[in-house]
């Protein structure tokens, strides 16, 4: 019988995944910082070998957003190191990759749509496509034999 124990069993996992979450934060922003750098860089330059660059770094950049969107939902279910957490999301990425693309084109579509055309939706936009990228991604966990924690 666990019942009585549910709050500290609450913030010990808490402080756990809090510790988890900020390296991968921070592995997260470092990259994340030198794509958009050569990005940037590439764009600015006039030559074909920018371009190439460009293209190349563009389509690192996708794959890092479905990473960087699975990654905190993986890390959420399992109790592994992060190193692991981190190779497990970008397997899944990989092998599920349209389901996880179209989860990012419902963040950023959300994001456009509240930037550009009606900006109270910047203020929702972080939960509701959360929630409904939880669909397409409990579909995808499903496959998998995860421990949950």
């Amino acid at each position: 019988n666990k019942e009585g124990r549910l709050l500290p069993a609450f913030f010990t996992s808490f402080r756990q995944n809090l510790k988890q979450g900020s390296l991968i934060w921070l592995g997260f922003l470092l990259a994340g910082s030198l794509i958009g750098f050569d990005l940037l860089w590439a764009s600015q330059q006039g030559t074909l070998i920018a371009t190439a660059m460009f293209v190349t770094f563009a389509i690192i950049g996708v794959i890092y957003a479905c990473c960087l969107s699975f990654v905190f939902v993986v890390l959420a279910r399992c109790d592994n190191t992060v190193s692991a957490i981190f190779k497990m999301s970008c397997g899944m990425v990989i092998r599920n990759f349209p389901a996880v693309l179209a989860g990012v084109v419902v963040y950023a579509g959300f994001f456009l749509v509240g930037a550009f055309l009606f900006w109270p939706l910047l203020l929702v936009a972080p939960a509701l496509p959360a929630y409904l990228n939880s669909f397409l991604y409990n579909r995808i966990l499903a496959k998998y034999d995860l421990s949950l924690s």
